[in-house]
């Protein structure tokens, strides 16, 4: 029995096929460059690198520093907030005040002015510098 091979239909199909595939490639990759250019800070890293700059350069590198706000992480906003300031802060690891982590340091992103005195008085937080912009930096108090 000879064997035959495959019917130019199933080429045809393949070759169809593959030809969709590659400019399906091209659209994407041409809708993402545009997009990029329209937007090429999404999620404004580069404005956050900029806010925490100076405390960046205050912190001991690398550390371990404790991060508290007044936006929850259970939210969107909060937890981009969050890996935003991981991000910026980095090489210093940065973890969350609400995890039961309690590092010395620890720095505060707010979205509007905190109470100091409750702060203190309910997180053991002493004010060690203001960066404004909702950035500040805070000594825990010895228990």
């Amino acid at each position: 029995m000879k064997r035959q091979g495959a019917p130019i239909r199933v080429w045809a199909g393949i070759g169809v096929a593959s030809l969709v595939s590659i400019w399906a490639t091209f659209h994407f990759l041409d809708e993402y460059t545009a997009y990029s250019r329209q937007s090429p800070d999404a999620w404004a890293m580069a404005r956050q690198q900029v806010r925490y700059a100076a405390v960046r350069a205050d912190l001991p590198a690398p550390s371990v520093v404790g991060y508290y706000s007044d936006v929850s992480t259970d939210t969107p906003e909060g937890l981009l907030a969050f890996f935003a300031t991981l991000y910026s802060l980095a090489p210093n690891l940065v973890v969350e005040e609400a995890r039961g982590q309690r590092p010395e340091l620890v720095i505060g992103n707010f979205s509007r002015i905190p109470d100091l005195g409750r702060l203190e008085r309910e997180r053991g937080l002493k004010l060690v510098k203001n960066y404004r912009r909702g950035v500040m930096l805070f000594r825990r108090e010895r228990e």
